[in-house]
C-alpha cells in the first residue's frame, strides 16, 4: 500500500490491483465500467440520497488533510457512482472522499460506474442505501456503520413505503433479519447488537431514525451564529452585554471545569456568560445526556468554589444556590441538532431542560 502525491490538476495513481480486483454488486446495482476518468465537478450528491444528509464534515476534513499531506492510496477502493439523466454522476458510496476532493478543488478523478438494474425508478435510492451498506460493511471503512444509521434507514423506509426488505413484505423479525443479512450488517455487528437493532426497528423510541444536524466544523457553526444577528456566537455579543462561549459536550466531565473558569472570567469583566453547546455524536439520547451532564458538572464546580472560598473567611458562609437559581445567573443553551427541535434560521438555539 503506497501513498502517492498528486496535485489538483493530476489524476491519482491507481495500482493494477485496484484496477483489476472484483467489484461489489447487489441485486439492483451491477458494475458497468470500472476505473472511469471523470470531472470531479460532475460527481454530485442527489437530493434524494439519504446518506448524503449524514456527511460527517469532521471526517471530510480529516480525509482532506490526509490527501493533502500524505497523498492517495494507490490500492484504495474507488468511489461508486451511477449516471443520471443530466449527464453527470450521482455518488452511491465514498461520499466523504468526494466531498474532500471538492474541497481540494481536484479537477479529475477515477470512479467505478454502476448501472441500476431495477424497474421502479422510485426504488433507486432505497437500493442505493442498501448497496452503500454492502460496500461499507465489506471493507475497512473510514466511517464505520453505526446502529443509528441502520435503524434510521429502516425507519425511513417503513414510514415512506411500509416495508424493510422489499415491496409487499411484512415488517417482522424474519424479514428484518433477511435485510440485515442482505446488507452485510452481520459482518459489522455481533448477534447481540443485531438483536438490539431489530428491537429498535420493531419498537422505536422517540429518537429512532432522528436526523442529526452535523455541527462539527467551525464553518457550519459560524454560519448559524451569523444568522442570529449578534444574539449568539463566541466573544462579546448583544451589544457587549453578554460573552459567548461555544463548547462541545462530548467530554463534559473533563471540560466543564474549564467552562466554569470561563464563566468566572466573563463575570469578572462585567459580562453575562452565555454557554452554547454542541455535540459531535450521532445519537440523540447521547447529545441530550451530554448537554445536561455539562451543566450538572459546571454546577458542581460552582458549589465547590463557593464552599472553598467560605473557608478563607471567619464567620462567613454562602447560601448555596439551587440549580435553578444558578441557571438564572447565566445562559446555557444548545445549538439545535436533533431533527424536530430546530428550524434553521428560526430557532437554531434551544433551551433544553437541565434542571
Amino acid at each position: 500500500m503506497a501513498k502517492i502525491k498528486f496535485t489538483p490538476s493530476q489524476l491519482p495513481k491507481v495500482s493494477k490491483y485496484a484496477r483489476d480486483r472484483q467489484r461489489p454488486s447487489s441485486a439492483y446495482f451491477k458494475i458497468k465500467k470500472s476505473t472511469v476518468e471523470v470531472n470531479v465537478d460532475d460527481l454530485v450528491f442527489s437530493d434524494n440520497d439519504p446518506r448524503a444528509e449524514d456527511l460527517d464534515w469532521e471526517l471530510v476534513d480529516e480525509i482532506y488533510n490526509n490527501l493533502l499531506e500524505g497523498g492517495y492510496d494507490e490500492d484504495g477502493q474507488l468511489a461508486a457512482v451511477v449516471a443520471n439523466e443530466f449527464g453527470t454522476y450521482d455518488v452511491i458510496d465514498h461520499h466523504h472522499l468526494i466531498a474532500a476532493l471538492k474541497k481540494l478543488k481536484q479537477k479529475k478523478w477515477y470512479v467505478d460506474v454502476y448501472e441500476y438494474t431495477g424497474i421502479d425508478p422510485d426504488y433507486l435510492w432505497i437500493a442505493a442505501t442498501d448497496f452503500g451498506f454492502i460496500i461499507n460493511n465489506s471493507k475497512n471503512p473510514q466511517k464505520k456503520t453505526t446502529i443509528r444509521s441502520v435503524v434510521r434507514a429502516a425507519q425511513d423506509r417503513i414510514e415512506k413505503y411500509g416495508y424493510v426488505l422489499s415491496p409487499n413484505t411484512p415488517v417482522d423479525d424474519i424479514h428484518i433479519k433477511l435485510w440485515l443479512r442482505e446488507t452485510k450488517q452481520h459482518e459489522v455487528f455481533s448477534e447481540g447488537k443485531l438483536t438490539q437493532i431489530i428491537n429498535k426497528i420493531r419498537e422505536p423510541d422517540k429518537f429512532a431514525g432522528k436526523k442529526i444536524r452535523n455541527l462539527s466544523t467551525d464553518e457550519v457553526r459560524e454560519t448559524i451564529f451569523k444568522g442570529s444577528g449578534d444574539q449568539y456566537g463566541p466573544g462579546a455579543i448583544r451589544g457587549g452585554t453578554h460573552y459567548g462561549f461555544v463548547v462541545c459536550t462530548d467530554t463534559a466531565k473533563a471540560d466543564a471545569p474549564k467552562w466554569w473558569n470561563q464563566v468566572l472570567n466573563a463575570l469578572d469583566n462585567g459580562y453575562v456568560p452565555l454557554i452554547q453547546t454542541y455535540s459531535k455524536k450521532d445519537d440523540p439520547a447521547l447529545i441530550l445526556k451530554n448537554h445536561k451532564s455539562g451543566f450538572d458538572r459546571m454546577y458542581e464546580q460552582f458549589l465547590k468554589t463557593t464552599r472553598n472560598v467560605s473557608k478563607f473567611y471567619d464567620q462567613v458562609s454562602f447560601k448555596e444556590l439551587s440549580k435553578k437559581e444558578f441557571l438564572a445567573k447565566l445562559e446555557y443553551v444548545a445549538i439545535g441538532q436533533i431533527d424536530g427541535e430546530y428550524t434553521a434560521g428560526d430557532n437554531d438555539f434551544i433551551n433544553r431542560i437541565v434542571c
